[in-house]
């Protein structure tokens, strides 16, 4: 245990002596942060988000569709009812109209209308109502249309995250990657290519001793690491955590764990510092420009992005930060991050080595 614990210490004196490692996992994310709050405030986003079930698909229809979607804030987005609704619910869109099947008809008999379902803040709401009304109006003068009633209802849902909320699991995540994937699998490889794993292997410190105290210390560091981010967040930039602490640090250790151990299997398949370097330069910055880090990706390729870990912790995070959902909620995430902790076990069990091969 003794030995465990010094090597356990050392490592972490060692990590953080690398100026490239407090770089990476802390002054970046740190200026990330605060540079994304200023370019995009702490508010909401500056779109209006209106999702469309258009059961009529006629000309009067694409006419009215076509004159909403020249409203320059105005983003639209059709679908099927029941995923519509589970994205209102969420707080995902502001709100919902609804076209009736028969609306050209309506038309024909001078009394059509339509269904809004709101949700959301109120000011958002009213934005949202006065935008509808004005291009119901335009459109039937313009059209020269009978006037279309618009119907109301007004549902409770999340309010709209701000921007720095959204990010602040982006800007974990970063860190994160930077001290376990990234700097984990350098360390490893640095420490095989060095021999010093090499003369480890011929003492008593068994292999589970040995990347257990690799793991705790990769661990520690971004623990500390993520906890100066989020007192950053909400000490100064106002983040609201309406989740259970528990929970977030649950998400936070399964994540840290699956990626430090991404990063061991990096190491053990990578032939050279400058091999690891590549593949870990490769997965960090997918999984950065992929993951829904700073932004949300195209729907097209959700079902990619899906595939990837931080996603996964990224989207957990956010639920249960952000909307306060329980642990419930987030259990497909968990089994997700061990599923690419496993594979990643699994890798490393079979390829690792304890000396450099000729």
């Amino acid at each position: 245990m003794r030995a465990w614990f010094v090597e356990c210490l050392l490592g972490m004196k060692v990590q953080v002596r690398y100026r490239e490692t407090l770089f990476w996992s802390l002054f970046l994310p740190v200026l990330s942060f605060f540079l994304l709050a200023i370019a995009f405030g702490r508010g909401g986003v500056t779109t209006v988000r209106l999702g469309v079930i258009a059961n009529d698909t006629g000309s009067p229809v694409q006419e009215l569709l076509a004159a909403m979607q020249r409203v320059p804030f105005l983003r639209l987005q059709e679908g099927e009812e029941s995923s519509l609704q589970q994205e209102l619910s969420a707080g995902r869109l502001d709100g919902l109209l609804i076209i009736p099947a028969d609306f050209a008809q309506q038309l024909e008999s001078r009394q059509a209308s339509i269904k809004l379902l709101l949700s959301g803040d109120v000011q958002r709401r009213e934005i949202l109502r006065a935008t509808i009304l004005r291009v119901v109006w335009e459109y039937t003068i313009r059209q020269e249309r009978p006037l279309i009633s618009l119907n109301e209802v007004i549902q409770e849902g999340p309010p709209p995250t701000p921007y720095v909320q959204f990010v602040l699991a982006g800007i974990l995540a970063v860190s994160i990657l930077s001290i376990t994937l990234y700097a984990g699998s350098l360390t490893l490889v640095t420490a095989r290519d060095g021999g010093r794993l090499k003369l480890l292997a011929l003492t008593p410190i068994s292999q589970f001793s040995f990347f257990g105290a690799l793991v705790a210390q990769l661990y520690i560091l971004a623990l500390i690491m993520g906890l100066i981010l989020a007192w950053l967040g909400i000490v100064l930039l106002g983040v609201q955590i309406r989740g259970n602490p528990f929970d977030l640090w649950l998400i936070f250790t399964v994540a840290a764990l699956s990626f430090s151990l991404i990063g061991f299997a990096i190491a053990s398949v990578a032939r050279d510092h400058q091999g690891a370097r590549g593949l870990a330069n490769a997965l960090f910055l997918a999984m950065l420009f992929m993951g829904d880090v700073f932004y949300r990706s195209p729907d097209f390729l959700q079902v990619i992005v899906w595939l990837l870990p931080v996603k996964l912790f990224t989207d957990a995070f956010r639920q249960v930060a952000n909307l306060g959902n329980s642990l419930s909620k987030i259990t497909p995430h968990l089994v997700g991050l061990g599923a690419w902790a496993a594979l990643a076990l699994f890798i490393t069990k079979r390829y690792f080595r304890w000396w450099r091969e000729a």
